[in-house]
């Protein structure tokens, strides 16, 4: 069950801007870890040459230097493995936003062709954008110097005409037109909304 505390925000709202930030920290974070081992991988190999060439023992080998040689070793192997797992994540992030902008053009080419079915007109079409993308009626009004009460109207004749009653259904047909037409993980892509989800009318 979602709950929402004081300020507003719902635990599953917190869940999610902490994996986003997660997502977003994993590569740098990583990087800064590789830093730090390769610093410690290259103090302990110096240390391990400068044992066993101690002066005035030469060339050998004790329990210590044995133990230092294996730990340095093990940061290696460590480095190399988080290598590979840097490249995975910096693939993997690629292959997101290629999915990303393929269920974007996507989205687009439905909405044009959802717009003149519908028959709206230029400045219902920008409204409808504008909703779509999250914006507040207010900021649209905003955005597009008109009233309030104006674009209440507009968008109003566009839930009309695409035969909704309000920003959720319209929202979620075009989810339907998104998985319909084949944006699917492992096809073409993976479907994501643009922008935030504002407030229904």
């Amino acid at each position: 069950m979602t709950t929402t505390d004081a300020s507003g925000e719902s635990d599953g709202g917190q869940q999610a801007h902490g994996g986003r930030l997660l997502r977003r920290l994993a590569i740098p974070g990583l990087l800064v870890v590789m830093a730090f081992q390769t610093l410690a991988t290259a103090f302990f190999f110096y240390d391990v040459i400068q044992d066993m060439l101690t002066p005035g023992l030469g060339f050998h080998l004790d329990l210590s230097v044995v133990m230092e040689l294996v730990a340095t070793l093990v940061l290696v192997i460590a480095i190399a493995i988080e290598v590979a797992v840097l490249r995975y994540l910096l693939d993997e992030r690629e292959r997101m936003q290629d999915a990303l902008a393929i269920a974007r053009g996507k989205l687009a080419e439905i909405l044009e062709a959802d717009f003149a079915r519908w028959g709206l007109t230029a400045a219902e079409r920008e409204v409808a954008w504008l909703a779509i993308k999250g914006f507040s009626i207010a900021e649209i009004a905003e955005i597009r110097g008109a009233k309030v009460g104006t674009v209440k109207a507009q968008l109003g004749a566009v839930y009309r005409k695409a035969g909704v009653s309000r920003r959720a259904e319209l929202l979620g047909s075009l989810v339907e037109e998104l998985l319909d037409g084949g944006v699917m993980p492992g096809a073409e892509g993976a479907a994501a909304p643009a922008g935030r989800v504002g407030e229904a009318v």
